[in-house]
C-alpha cells in the first residue's frame, strides 16, 4: 500500500504543477522541521542565482524533485537537473535513491565490517599489504608509541569516519609522540583510531599529484554471472593535500573498463572540468592506469571475501607491492561515478543487480 501511495504521489507531482504547489504547502505546514532542513540546503545552492524568477523556479523544482527522484540539492547541482527533462532525471542514482538500491543488495549485518576501519583491515588484510593497529584508550599508549618507533610516517584515521576527514599524516621526527597520543585521546569518540603504515605509491600514479595517494575507485557488483566491474574512476588530490577525496577538493575522472585508460575530463565537486591536472600539469584524458588487468583481478578476488555485500566501491592504491586496498565503501557515493561520465547509471545498475527501485 505504501509503495502504491508514493508511486501515485510521484506521478501527480510530475504531471501537475498545481498539485506540486499544494503538496509543498502541506509539507511545510505538517512537517515543518523536515521541510526546513531541505529548504535551507536548497537556498544555499541557489544563493548565487541573480535572476529572481529563475531562482524561484529552481527552488520550487528542487523541493519537488526531492520527492519525485530523491534528489538532494547537491544532486541537482552535480547532474545539472535544472536542464534535464523527467526522463533524464530518472537516469541518475540520487543520494537518497542510492541507499534504497544498496539496501536491497547489501546485507546490513555486514555493515560494521566496512564502517569500522580496523575490522575492515582484519577482514581484507591479505590485500592491504601494510601494517596497522587500533588504539582506543590509555591502555594503548605503549602500542601507539611503538608504532611510531617502527615507522617514520604514520597515517591516523578515526576508526569510524569517512570522506577523508580527520585523516592525519604524522612524522615521528616532527611531533611529540606522547603529547600527540594525549591529544587524540582527548578527542576520542569512543571508537578509537587506526594507525597505518604510510602507503608509498609508485611514480606511475604519484605523478598525477605527488602530495596525495591517488587512488582508483572500482565498484564491484556480485551478479549471477560472477563479479563485474561497474564504472571505475581515478581520483587525484590537489597540491599540498594528502587525501584525494572529492569532498576534500579532489578531482575524479572516468576510466574505460576494457583498456584502463581515463576516458573523461576530470571534475571536482564544484563542477569544474580539467583536461590536465591544474597543479601537476599531467594530462588526465588518456592517462593509462598501470597494471590494469592485475587491478581488476585483485578487486574481483577481494569482493568475494564478503559475498553477501554485493556492491562495494573499492579504493585501490598502486605500490611496489602491487595494487593494495585503501578501503571498501559498501554504500559508496554514486556522484563520483556519474559526474565525470555526465550520465546516470540507475537503470544499468538495476538491470545488473536484478532489482527495482
Amino acid at each position: 500500500m505504501k509503495k502504491e501511495f508514493f508511486r501515485l504521489l510521484r506521478f501527480l507531482l510530475k504531471k501537475s504543477p498545481l498539485f506540486s504547489k499544494l503538496f509543498l504547502c502541506a509539507w511545510k505546514l505538517l512537517r515543518r522541521k523536515n521541510y526546513d532542513f531541505i529548504d535551507i540546503q536548497t537556498k544555499s545552492w541557489i544563493a548565487d542565482i541573480s535572476d529572481k524568477e529563475r531562482a524561484k523556479r529552481v527552488h520550487f523544482e528542487m523541493m519537488r524533485d526531492f520527492w519525485i527522484y530523491g534528489a538532494l540539492p547537491e544532486d541537482y547541482a552535480f547532474y545539472n537537473f535544472e536542464y534535464l527533462n523527467p526522463r533524464g532525471k530518472e537516469q541518475y542514482v540520487t543520494d537518497r535513491l542510492r541507499y534504497k538500491l544498496l539496501y536491497q543488495v547489501n546485507d546490513r549485518e555486514d555493515d560494521y565490517t566496512f564502517i569500522n576501519k580496523y575490522k575492515a583491515y582484519i577482514t581484507f588484510q591479505p590485500y592491504y599489504l601494510r601494517d596497522a593497529v587500533l588504539v582506543r584508550d590509555e591502555n594503548d599508549r605503549e602500542l601507539f608509541e611503538d608504532f611510531f618507533k617502527r615507522y617514520s610516517e604514520v597515517v591516523i584515521k578515526r576508526a569510524e569516519f569517512s570522506r577523508g576527514r580527520d585523516v592525519l599524516l604524522l612524522s615521528s621526527d616532527k611531533i611529540d609522540v606522547e603529547a600527540e597520543f594525549t591529544k587524540l585521546m582527548e578527542n576520542n569518540d569512543g571508537h578509537g583510531y587506526i594507525l597505518e603504515e604510510k602507503i608509498i605509491q609508485r611514480e606511475e600514479m604519484a605523478k598525477l599529484n605527488p602530495s596525495s595517494v591517488n587512488t582508483v575507485r572500482i565498484p564491484t557488483c556480485i551478479t549471477e554471472n560472477g563479479v563485474e566491474i561497474f564504472h571505475p574512476v581515478v581520483r587525484m588530490g590537489r597540491a599540498g593535500s594528502f587525501v584525494d577525496n572529492g569532498s576534500q577538493g579532489g578531482i575524479f575522472a572516468a576510466i574505460d573498463i576494457k583498456a584502463g585508460i581515463v576516458s573523461s575530463p576530470g571534475k571536482d565537486k564544484e563542477c569544474f572540468k580539467y583536461i590536465v591536472h591544474p597543479d601537476s600539469g599531467v594530462q588526465i584524458v588518456g592517462f593509462q592506469i598501470p597494471m590494469w588487468k592485475e587491478l581488476v583481478e585483485t578487486v574481483k578476488n577481494v569482493a568475494m571475501i564478503v559475498p553477501s555485500t554485493k556492491y562495494v566501491g573499492w579504493d585501490m592504491a598502486f605500490t611496489d607491492k602491487g595494487w593494495v586496498v585503501v578501503e571498501g565503501n559498501n554504500y559508496g557515493q554514486f556522484f563520483l561515478l556519474q559526474m565525470p561520465a555526465e550520465q546516470g547509471f540507475r537503470y544499468e545498475f538495476e538491470d545488473l543487480m536484478k532489482i527495482k527501485s
